[in-house]
């Protein structure tokens, strides 16, 4: 993995400034940056860069990471380090295929996580332990078939589900329940601020007693 540096101090980059140009200073900020870092002040921004793993020198003020578009295939146990201020992690496009438990420990304000057009195909409920403040988890343009229920996440929590291979059987009446009581919300959401409703549509007769006619794809639709 590249190396990164700190930035220059305010005194030295006023000493660069005097002695050569403006081009050569920003050649050699982000020189000594190198690719993964914070292009604004609290974003973490490291796209199309071919990472593998999670980068480790993240600073700890960063509130908002995007990994999106690497080669990412699994996120391990703890894979981030804390990072109190983070509320927004996009891993998006990356080949995530596992997720193990408890892989993002740590982020305590963490509300917004964005999965999809990844590998995964099944969720376990202790994938997101340990977020308190979760509030959108998206999913939207993967394979999933199968998802476990959530442990321990606040409800209510939204979930981005569209283009899917969840099978509409019985592995799923709790999701429906939770759905009908209002504490899981199907759709995407653009703004933390909104979190727009929709409704769980199925192809086939289902009900949460386990007496499902057949099989079906769920289909999620404002």
């Amino acid at each position: 993995m590249k190396k990164s540096w700190p930035l220059p101090s305010h005194l030295t980059l006023c000493f660069l400034l005097k002695t050569h140009s403006a081009g050569f200073c920003l050649c050699l900020i982000l020189l000594l940056c190198g690719s993964h870092c914070c292009t604004n002040t609290g974003r973490y921004i490291s796209k199309h860069k071919n990472l593998r793993s999670i980068p480790i020198n993240i600073p700890q003020d960063t509130v908002l990471i995007d990994l999106g578009h690497n080669k990412i295939v699994c996120i391990p146990t703890r894979a981030f380090p804390p990072l109190p201020k983070l509320c927004a992690l996009a891993l998006g496009g990356n080949p995530i295929a596992t997720i193990e438990p408890y892989a993002f420990q740590g982020l305590t304000s963490l509300q917004d996580i964005r999965l999809s057009s990844t590998k995964l195909t099944h969720l376990q409920g202790d994938m997101f332990a340990g977020l308190p403040a979760l509030k959108y988890i998206g999913l939207v343009d993967s394979p999933l078939a199968t998802i476990s229920p959530f442990c321990g996440l606040p409800r209510p929590l939204v979930l981005g589900l569209r283009n899917n291979a969840l099978v509409c059987d019985d592995a799923l009446c709790w999701l429906r329940k939770e759905a009908e009581d209002e504490q899981i919300i199907f759709g995407p959401i653009h703004s933390m601020k909104h979190h727009p409703s929709f409704g769980l549509s199925c192809n086939t007769s289902w009900t949460c007693e386990g007496r499902s006619q057949k099989k079906g794809f769920l289909s999620f639709s404002s």
